[in-house]
């Protein structure tokens, strides 16, 4: 009788043994299920949205608008000379007084203008106007018709040889070729004896 006691003893401490290695199995099975759903492991990388992407044009800069000192300015346009005024079209002569003599009144430096046009029916005399800085030397009040020439290209030369003494205006003389006008007069012109030379700049 004592040995088969021992042996149900045995018996039920193997089942009992193997009772707590099913529940360990069992807790650990359950353990290992919940760490599976928790981790969601390594994501997914989607091939195409994980190649480089070229790098597009760079965006243009702004114009930047030019300092207030370099935008363009509208210009006013020239007004007429004294010249153009009292004698407009034909050949504009344009100089500066190189020297003058007596009471001249125009002096050394002073801008000059010449108009020169040529009388219609009539291409040996052109009608002329002579001012320096606005004042009149030949020309005004009475604009005498002078001798002049005139060539393929242009003017040539226009001479007018009389003074106030035998006129009512100074005498001119217009040398393109040589690039120089001189005007004259003497008594009784307004300005009594003198004479001014001007190199001519531009013909027109």
């Amino acid at each position: 009788m004592a040995s088969s006691g021992a042996s149900n003893s045995r018996a039920a401490l193997a089942i009992a043994a193997l009772a707590l290695v099913l529940v360990g199995l069992i807790v650990w099975l359950a353990s290992a299920r919940s760490s599976d759903r928790s981790d969601p492991g390594p994501a997914r990388v989607d091939p195409v949205a994980a190649q480089p992407t070229e790098p597009g044009p760079a965006p243009s800069p702004a114009a930047e608008s030019p300092p207030p000192h370099e935008r363009a300015v509208p210009v006013a346009s020239r007004g007429a000379t004294v010249a153009e005024r009292l004698l407009p079209g034909g050949f504009r002569v344009m100089g500066t007084v190189r020297a003058e003599t007596g009471r001249a009144p125009a002096h050394a430096g002073a801008h000059c203008e010449a108009g020169v046009v040529p009388v219609v029916g009539s291409p040996q005399e052109c009608r002329v106007v002579v001012e320096c800085d606005g004042t009149v030397l030949y020309g005004a009040p009475i604009r005498h018709a002078a001798r002049c020439q005139l060539g393929v290209n242009g003017l040539i030369t226009v001479v007018d040889s009389l003074t106030s003494a035998r006129d009512s205006d100074a005498a001119i003389d217009i040398d393109v070729a040589n690039s120089v006008m001189r005007v004259t007069d003497e008594s009784p012109g307004e300005y009594g004896r003198y004479s001014v030379e001007i190199d001519i700049d531009s013909v027109e």
